[in-house]
């Protein structure tokens, strides 16, 4: 009994601190963990046996997968064709939640969330929207949709394993689960884009670079031989929209086009003058086919980033122009743009004369700043965020990777565990990604959160708490087919708030089904009700793990899950009550 009232005691403790606290949710699983080693509550195999599980090595492959889209600039041009050209805050909440939705229906949702996390950030952070309104979204849109296949959540697959070990005869589609699956995705969908503007967050973005300073710079792009943009309009290149970014003119050979409008057709060596923020000139650099016409010379700019520096007083820079400096030559970089006082400096760069205080926008190698950053030429020297170019001629084997896992793990060829780290290794020696982004794209807040997790579910299982809830499930026998189906849902939702989704399956489905089959009732809708509430925990961060992948880099409190899933949860409830009787007769026939 000890041992139940301890783990009672850390589990509604570690609730309050990710409800009122702003620990980071790595310390304080942490904390849970060490607490219950020191009370021998569990062993300390029992509390790190999640990082050796095979769904937390996924999760950790599926990063590296994801960083290979990035880097390869594939994830950015599936994200134009999720957004579009919209900067409407509910067109977009809905046209990504659907678009979400579908894939999580075929492909795994884990898998989803990670391929497209990073790009939905700069997407919202390029067009100047929250992204606290899109992440969450995000991941409860993937949740609903991977209840509508029995592949879309690997909590799915172990269920309907579990059932065909039981019940050889039964016959359930892939796509069956789609019956209630589809009405509650377009239920969800519906409070998502009504309700997320009023509930969730609209904090900033968090342009953080040189305190918050608003830096305006004019920057020439040239459009590249053999560019996808050749051809096509402003509009129809992506070059409209670009918050923060303003087309101010186009140099076509010895004349200037000063009026740019949105049918102005692209040509070939085109000179695109274009004023606007470090952040936008950021996204800029990721559109295929544009080249910064400062940087052109340089032979591999995908291992290129930005850097802002800001010149010192006593510099030997000061008062020489850009083209003096041999800027190139003593720096390996080139200046892109000069601001002066916040304010952009007219003029070609080559010509700018360099005074004090100067910022200037320069592209150079990663090791820039370790380099100069301290020495008596710069007050500041400060890497740009995100700002790496994507290697555009990796993008089709990228995707191609992608797809092979994909088609290896719903084909039964092999595990999704396998599939996974395969595709991981293959981005990794096709060039894709190197090593070190590779590790660096581990979110290891995240890792450690879902890793340590395992260790307090290990607690509720070792104390002896589980076994109170069995118990309980069996004294529910005397009750209606219809409050026995309601009881199972609310219970499995229940345990998924404590317990990982996969385990809170197990947990209540063989109980269940044994009292379903004592009452000569179908054990079908039962598992139906246990696979929906496993794979719809919205009300916690720890609910899910596309929830923890969201949670930490959106920003969000345990109450915005609270004040936003909670209510969705009840809405899944009630129209899985409603479905899954008429879908799935609870009588057998």
């Amino acid at each position: 009994m000890l041992d139940i009232a301890l783990t009672i005691i850390t589990l509604a403790s570690l609730i309050v601190l990710l409800v009122f606290s702003k620990v980071s949710t790595d310390l304080i699983f942490g904390g849970a963990i060490v607490g219950l080693i020191t009370f021998q509550v569990i062993t300390p195999e029992q509390a790190f046996s999640g990082f050796t599980n095979q769904g937390f090595l996924t999760i950790a492959a599926l990063y590296v997968v994801a960083a290979g889209l990035v880097r390869s600039g594939a994830s950015f041009s599936m994200t134009q064709n999720i957004f579009g050209n919209t900067n409407h805050l509910r067109w977009a909440q809905f046209r990504m939640s659907v678009i979400i939705a579908l894939l999580s229906a075929v492909v795994n949702n884990t898998a989803v969330i990670a391929s497209l996390l990073a790009n939905v950030r700069d997407w919202a952070r390029s067009h100047n929207i929250p992204q606290s309104q899109l992440l969450i979204p995000m991941s409860y849109a993937a949740m609903l949709g991977g209840n509508c296949s029995l592949f879309g959540s690997s909590t799915n697959v172990v269920v309907f394993g579990l059932l065909l070990a039981s019940h050889d005869g039964l016959n359930l589609g892939i796509f069956d689960i789609a019956l209630v699956g589809l009405p509650i995705v377009f239920v969800g969908i519906l409070y998502m884009v009504v309700f997320a503007g009023r509930i969730l967050p609209n904090q900033a973005n968090g342009r953080d670079q040189f305190n918050n300073t608003l830096k305006e710079y004019t920057v020439e792009a040239v459009v590249e031989t053999d560019s996808p943009v050749i051809g096509k309009t402003i509009a129809q290149a992506g070059l409209r929209h670009l918050e923060g970014l303003f087309l101010a003119e186009i140099q076509r050979g010895a004349s200037i086009l000063s009026a740019v409008g949105p049918q102005t057709v692209l040509n070939e060596n085109d000179r695109l003058i274009f004023v606007g923020d470090t952040s936008a000139i950021v996204d800029l650099r990721k559109i295929k086919g544009l080249s910064l016409l400062d940087a052109v010379s340089f032979p591999d700019s995908s291992q290129r980033v930005f850097v802002e520096v800001v010149v010192a007083q006593n510099s030997r820079l000061v008062g020489k122009s850009i083209r003096e400096s041999a800027f190139r030559s003593h720096f390996n970089a080139a200046v892109l743009a000069v601001s002066r006082h916040g304010q952009r400096l007219k003029g070609r760069i080559g010509d700018i004369v360099i005074a004090p205080s100067d910022a200037l926008l320069l592209e150079c190698d990663e090791s820039f700043v370790n380099r100069f950053g301290r020495t008596p030429e710069f007050l500041l020297a400060s890497n740009v965020e995100n700002s790496e170019v994507p290697n555009f001629e990796k993008a089709k084997l990228a995707l191609f990777i992608l797809l092979s896992m994909l088609a290896l793990a719903t084909s039964g060829m092999t595990s999704f565990f396998n599939a996974s780290i395969l595709a991981a290794g293959a981005m990794v020696l096709t060039r894709c990604v190197s090593g070190r982004e590779a590790r660096e794209s581990i979110d290891m807040v995240v890792m450690l959160s879902i890793g340590l997790s395992f260790g307090v579910a290990e607690a509720v299982n070792a104390s002896g708490l589980t076994g109170i809830i069995t118990q309980s499930l069996q004294n529910l026998s005397g009750l209606t087919p219809f409050a026995l189906l309601a009881c199972t849902f609310l219970l499995t939702s229940l345990l998924t708030l404590l317990i990982t989704n996969t385990s809170a399956a197990i947990l209540v489905l063989p109980t269940v089904m044994g009292i379903a089959e004592s009452l000569s009732l179908s054990p079908l809708p039962f598992a139906i009700a246990v696979m929906i509430s496993a794979s719809a925990s919205f009300a916690l961060p720890t609910g899910y793990q596309t929830n923890l992948m969201v949670y930490s880099v959106g920003g969000y409190t345990v109450g915005d899950f609270i004040k936003f899933g909670l209510p969705l949860q009840v809405l899944v409830f009630f129209v899985a009550m409603i479905i899954i009787p008429l879908a799935w007769p609870l009588q057998l026939i």
